[in-house]
């Protein structure tokens, strides 16, 4: 029957139109206008609507975690190659280059070199 309705109304707008749900973004409404047509299928409804319910929270949860490492790899970049500025500078340090030039060649600035020279981390 939904499925018919699914397909003489337009899409899944029709089906909440057909099935009196004003709330077309409410999931909770459309399963229990379901169940109010198919009373005696309520049971395997509201089965069916956790199993999709459970399946959704796992799929956000692999993107949560493909995000999370995305963004763990990006800032383990980032840092990386911080450090490998930081290192270029205090060998430059060491070499007693002009802090102006260190910084223009590394992109750290006056602040950093500074503090590097003075034996603190930046």
């Amino acid at each position: 029957m939904i499925l018919r309705l699914f397909k003489r109304s337009y899409g899944i707008s029709g089906v909440y139109y057909m099935l009196g749900v004003e709330e077309h973004n409410d999931p909770e409404k459309l399963v229990e206008a379901i169940s109010l047509i198919v009373p005696e299928k309520e049971e395997e409804i509201m089965t069916a609507a956790q199993k999709l319910w459970n399946r959704g929270m796992q799929e956000g949860k692999q993107e949560g975690e493909v995000l999370g490492r995305r963004r763990g790899r990006r800032e383990g970049k980032q840092e990386g190659r911080q450090e490998s500025r930081l290192g270029i500078a205090r060998k430059m340090l060491g070499e007693k280059l002009p802090r102006e030039q260190i910084s223009r060649l590394t992109g750290l600035n006056l602040a950093q070199i500074d503090r590097i020279g003075g034996g603190l981390e930046v």
